[in-house]
């Protein structure tokens, strides 16, 4: 839901071939999609521009991009708010209706505000980013003058749009085409920044059953193939991205995995070696009464015990560098909970304690197997 803001399809167009209304459209077309399908149709807009804060530290115009709006997806949206000035509403949807019946405002996402945190890409300077909200400190703001200009070379450099920032997007809002420097804002600013004629690229859908988003999605392409309309259901978009997230997970717990076979594997070497490196203390035992399967036993113990304790400080150094990254995480993203699967680092443990003692079973069986007689000959 925070993804998505509440709609089932996303969809674009070509901007060479727009569309006047798409109700109509659906209402003359194959009759297998009805206007009942849909509570919602939202549009939206893209058009670069430049952008500086007013009363900044740094007057010069950087780069940003306005996502114009109508007035349908500014009021039925959900998307949630991190920051907002509470001259203007007090909840999200608040913040939205003000946008939407007032021109003059807008909303910034969520990495308008941020700094370069040492995580990830490093900020690029040319990219717009408005000073003095604190991404960590969520809540009210003051709302933030800025002025738009179309881009050096698009429009005319007289051109100067003023609006007020009055909220900030979740991080996580809108991820599926958020370019990061995105500004929210009434439609009218369209033909304040652009000479040209700038359509209406984006569609938005809230189905009347969600359930049916996928077969909706192939319906609207073939109902929209004139405007080159390409439709997507939001949720399989994001399992679809969820399951890549978790096969690269699964890929990087196999190389986790390979590591730890091939330290388990070390520990059968080092036993190896230990036989032969110790044969003389070996024999030295067998001479005082140490029986055959004491010899085997201690070798074994040794084993185990190197792979409990390396387990442990495995496990706690990997808690900690854990817990650092999500406090950082969960200062961006409300809900988010630290737990440790103490089921699978169980498992874990012990299939390294037992391998542990597999692969030592042969060297330790070998030095039980040392005469007292042969240790005082060694040399």
């Amino acid at each position: 839901d925070r993804a998505s803001g509440g709609f089932d399809i996303r969809a674009t167009i070509r901007p060479e071939l727009p569309i006047d209304d798409p109700y109509e459209v659906i209402a003359l077309g194959t009759g297998k999609l009805s206007t009942t399908d849909f509570k919602v149709i939202t549009s939206q807009a893209r058009v670069r521009v430049e952008v500086r804060q007013d009363g900044g530290e740094e007057m010069q115009y950087k780069n940003a991009r306005i996502r114009a709006s109508d007035e349908s997806w500014l009021q039925n949206n959900t998307y949630q708010l991190t920051h907002w000035d509470s001259e203007y509403g007090g909840t999200s949807a608040e913040i939205w209706e003000a946008v939407a019946t007032n021109p003059e405002l807008a909303v910034v996402a969520g990495n308008i505000i941020s700094t370069d945190d040492g995580f990830g890409p490093p900020v690029d300077p040319s990219s717009f980013k408005i000073e003095g909200i604190d991404p960590a400190e969520k809540g009210q703001m003051k709302g933030v003058s800025i002025t738009l200009r179309p881009p050096i070379g698009q429009g005319s450099l007289d051109t100067a749009v003023r609006r007020k920032v009055i909220g900030v997007l979740d991080s996580f809002a809108d991820s599926f085409e958020n370019s990061g420097n995105d500004i929210y804002m009434h439609h009218s600013v369209l033909q304040q920044v652009s000479d040209k004629f700038v359509p209406f690229t984006e569609y938005k859908f809230k189905l009347s059953d969600p359930l049916r988003a996928d077969e909706i999605a192939l319906l609207l392409d073939t109902v929209f193939i004139e405007h080159g309309m390409k439709s997507r259901s939001i949720k399989s978009y994001i399992d679809e991205n969820q399951t890549q997230s978790n096969a690269f997970n699964q890929l990087f717990q196999g190389f986790m995995g390979l590591g730890l076979l091939v330290g388990v594997a070390s520990i059968g070497v080092i036993a190896f070696r230990a036989v032969v490196e110790r044969r003389q203390s070996i024999g030295m035992m067998r001479a005082i009464g140490f029986k055959e399967r004491m010899v085997q036993l201690q070798f074994l113990m040794e084993s185990g015990i190197v792979a409990v304790l390396g387990s442990v400080l495995g496990i706690g150094l990997g808690t900690l560098i854990a817990w650092n990254i999500f406090k950082t995480i969960s200062q961006e993203s409300e809900g988010v909970t630290f737990s440790i699967p103490w089921g699978n680092v169980g498992m874990v443990v012990l299939v390294t304690l037992i391998f542990s003692l597999v692969t030592t079973f042969l060297p330790a069986r070998q030095a039980s197997k040392v005469s007292p007689s042969e240790a005082l000959r060694y040399e």
